[in-house]
């Protein structure tokens, strides 16, 4: 009566529990994930940094308004300075209202750098958002496996442990007729204590991991029974060259950016050209501060030109275009880093698939025949041939080769889904 509450209770939890399966996951990660919306506020940003950038093309234009009052002791007639100070000449109230323009009219291609780095860094960030997506899959993607490896290996090792007891209750009565020596008997019982440890440890793993499922994916998984194996994947993708990567990609235009910048730091040293103009409107008025302000009028106006030179500037500019170039041969590192990284990758996949089908076939073929040895044993110890012993060792081994296949199985799936993952990036990144 026990047994049959028991299951209906296993029943009822199976029915009711969430299930999730790696593409609900790897769904929700994708969508919930800090960093791929840090990265798509950053892609947003650029468009601001490129209409800032572009903003270098068009004149300034400024009112500058100036209100104030000086107090000269004597009147002098006439401007006095000192250095660059200049004393006050006479006493009154003083109103002024300029309009200001201002325009660099040529730089020599300074702000054009500016501006493809700016366009440039648009393509690089856009590009990384769709490589972060990449990283996360095959990151959940890793987690995952590893978490159905302990699901499955947790699974026949309970299986494993109710064998290993009965086991030992049929050593003990061996042993008590004197038909199995101590030492087999306690080999068998340090075998059973070891399986119980290596069980405790795996659950302990297995809490682990699922917190970091949880927090990938932002889901509440309670139990690795909540996990479902992978689906048989038979698609056959084919994997990209490196170039053909959003990494790549995203890391092809960031080094274009670079260097546009390394140009604009160059092209700080030559001179700017700049076209000003200025009209003023001036009213002042030696007793009324309401007075300074109906005396306004036009007082003038001025334009002209202007060329700036930077004789010293204490090796600023010098200093920027030694970062600019360090920048971007770091990044180009960076990007041979990346591309060998990537081609161990594909070069360990395809070596894995090289021979999967055969491998599939023959795990499946192994499989079934530690079935049929199982039950062939089980017929033989009901017509008394073999031992109930015999019966137990053989159910132990073909646990534990069912424990091989079952990895290998699950380790070929993720293969192909992570193949299948980079392969997808021939699709245009939005």
């Amino acid at each position: 009566m026990k047994k049959i509450f028991k299951l209906y209770f296993v029943f009822l939890n199976a029915l009711f529990a969430n299930q999730y399966s790696f593409d609900s996951l790897l769904s929700s990660a994708i969508k919930n994930s800090p960093i791929i919306n840090i990265s798509k506020i950053d892609a947003k940003s650029a468009k601001s940094d490129y209409d800032y950038a572009k903003s270098a093309y068009y004149p300034n234009l400024a009112l500058v308004l100036n209100t104030g009052y000086s107090r000269a002791y004597n009147d002098y007639g006439k401007n006095i300075y000192i250095g660059n100070e200049g004393l006050p000449s006479n006493t009154n109230y003083q109103n002024a209202a300029s309009l200001v323009l201002s325009y660099d009219i040529f730089r020599f291609g300074a702000d054009k750098a500016k501006v493809d780095a700016a366009r440039e860094n648009i393509k690089a960030l856009k590009y990384k958002v769709c490589s972060d997506k990449i990283d996360l899959s095959l990151e959940l993607l890793d987690k995952y496996t590893n978490a159905l490896l302990l699901k499955n290996k947790i699974e026949n090792y309970k299986k494993l442990k109710e064998l290993y007891e009965r086991r030992q209750k049929y050593s003990n009565m061996l042993n008590e007729v004197g038909l199995m020596d101590r030492v087999n008997l306690n080999s068998n019982l340090i075998e059973l204590k070891e399986l119980k440890k290596e069980i405790l440890e795996d659950e302990y793993s297995v809490k682990v991991i699922i917190n970091y499922i949880n927090k990938i994916s932002n889901q509440k998984i309670k139990s690795i029974d909540e996990i479902s194996y992978f689906n048989n994947n038979n698609s056959k993708d084919n994997l990209l060259n490196f170039d053909q990567t959003y990494k790549a990609k995203s890391l092809l235009h960031k080094e274009k950016e670079l260097e546009y910048e390394v140009e604009n730091s160059k092209k700080e040293f030559y001179p700017t050209i700049s076209l000003y103009a200025r009209y003023d409107f001036y009213g002042s008025d030696e007793d009324s501060y309401s007075y300074s302000f109906k005396n306004v009028k036009k007082q003038g106006y001025r334009i002209g030109l202007s060329i700036r030179y930077d004789i010293f500037d204490g090796g600023r500019k010098r200093a920027k275009l030694e970062q600019s170039e360090l920048r971007l041969q770091r990044l180009r590192f960076e990007r041979i880093e990346e591309k060998l990284n990537y081609e161990k990758e594909v070069a360990d996949l395809k070596a894995f698939n090289a021979n999967k089908d055969e491998l599939q076939r023959l795990a499946n073929s192994l499989k079934l025949a530690s079935k049929k040895n199982e039950n062939m044993l089980n017929r033989l110890n009901k017509a008394e041939r073999v031992s109930k012993l015999d019966v137990v060792n053989a159910s132990i081994q073909n646990i534990k080769r069912q424990i091989e296949i079952e990895k290998y199985l699950i380790n070929l799936n993720s293969q192909k889904i992570k193949t299948s993952i980079l392969a997808n990036q021939i699709r245009d990144c939005k």
